[in-house]
């Protein structure tokens, strides 16, 4: 699977194999912090993973 989780300003969207799975609007957005996955007692393999900036 490709996921790729979009922010832009007060949007939020998550895409899973070029579909979206939800769009949603945040009226109050985290600005800065910490992003991690969580992966207790999964099978979840991470591979190739990537941040990009998304041009303004």
């Amino acid at each position: 699977m490709k996921i790729q989780l979009i922010t832009t300003g007060n949007k939020v969207q998550y895409w899973r194999d070029g579909e979206l799975i939800y769009d949603i609007y945040d009226k109050d957005p985290y600005l800065e912090g910490w992003f991690g996955f969580r992966t207790v007692r999964s099978h979840l393999r991470l591979d190739n993973f990537k941040v990009y900036r998304l041009a303004d």
